[in-house]
């Protein structure tokens, strides 16, 4: 094959596609500074206060001077998707590989993105709010999210486009009630702006992506297919049967058996994707919901992936791989907040 027939349009103008359609948690920030940030850095200067004082008829107006911060966005998260195959005219020559090639790409520089922007509930300043979810009630829900109204009430937060980011289990829980459920408006508009369903003033988002504390469960030795005892290290907790494992992309392992605290081997359904020695997953206990507004988040990304493709000069192989430049902050702390949310046990 010759990288010269490659057609880098097709296959970036549809990972955009596939990229942009799986964003969970970017797409709850605003991008307000976007087209100036697209040349690497923008200042973004944010003016305090006007005050308002009396005046008397004659007297001298006293103006005062608002005070100024700046913050910076820039585009410095460079992260590479990419894949081997043996015949990439093959692929181009057939469209639905290209589409599905783009689509896992896409979705994997989507994941990486929403995975980096959870990461900002450590800047949340509109306040926490805890839930467990074994005694979860509705009446919790509901004064859980009537405090986090409140919270950004009392910060002049605009009541507009307010969001709730819910872990599956989080929403499972939820919704497991009927009290919540036929309180909960699931219209079709609501449904068509990709919200799960709308909650006393938040659209309500699912995400994987949610950010967790919990037990780290990291190989020790190279797994092949159909393995069913993995070699981890010392668990530093327990992990119940039925958990499942996500090692990364497509790697992932369902424990058929509980496996306790200190146990370093793991017993598992037959895998179906090989695993490293190294790879890391989570059993994650307690996670990070999130809430706010669009306002308390501002995103940046390049306008289309730039996608490529190489010749392996050793092998007869070829490489496809999509970079990504994005960045992102936390622009009105106030604005956003977060449930900390205990999973499990």
């Amino acid at each position: 094959m010759s990288v010269n027939n490659f057609v880098p349009q097709v296959w970036s103008a549809r990972t955009k596609a596939h990229l942009d359609a799986n964003l969970v948690i970017a797409a709850r920030a605003n991008r307000d500074w976007e087209a100036d940030a697209r040349s690497g850095t923008v200042k973004i200067n944010e003016v305090g206060d006007v005050p308002v004082v009396t005046h008397s008829k004659g007297a001298t107006v006293a103006y005062s001077d608002p005070a100024s911060t700046q913050q910076t966005l820039s585009l410095n998260q460079r992260k590479i998707a990419g894949f081997k195959v043996d015949d990439l005219d093959a692929i181009q020559a057939n469209i639905n590989l290209v589409e599905r090639y783009s689509r896992r790409m896409g979705v994997s520089l989507a994941n990486d993105i929403d995975r980096a922007i959870a990461g900002t509930y450590t800047a949340a300043g509109a306040g926490n709010i805890a839930l467990t979810l074994s005694s979860l009630t509705a009446g919790d829900v509901r004064k859980a999210f009537a405090d986090a109204a409140a919270m950004l009430d009392t910060n002049n937060v605009p009541a507009d486009d307010r969001w709730a980011l819910l872990s599956p289990l989080f929403q499972a829980a939820m919704f497991k009630d009927t009290a919540i459920t036929q309180a909960t408006d699931r219209g079709d508009a609501v449904l068509a702006s990709g919200a799960i369903g709308r909650f006393m003033g938040f659209d309500l988002y699912q995400s994987n992506n949610l950010l967790g504390t919990g037990v780290t469960v990291t190989t020790t030795a190279d797994e092949p297919v159909g393995e069913t005892s993995i070699a981890v290290s010392a668990l530093s907790a327990a992990v119940p049967a039925g958990t499942l494992l996500t090692f990364g992309p497509g790697r992932q392992a369902r424990l058929t058996a509980n496996a306790n605290s200190g146990a370093t081997t793991i017993t598992v359904a037959p895998i179906t994707v090989a695993l490293p020695s190294g790879s890391v997953a989570t059993y994650v206990k307690v996670r990070k919901a999130m809430f706010g507004s669009p306002l308390a988040i501002t995103f940046a990304q390049n306008l289309f992936p730039t996608v490529e493709a190489l010749r392996d000069v050793d092998t007869t192989d070829d490489y496809v791989r999509a970079q990504q430049n994005y960045g992102y902050l936390v622009v009105e702390p106030y604005a956003l907040g977060t449930f900390t949310v205990t999973e499990a046990a």
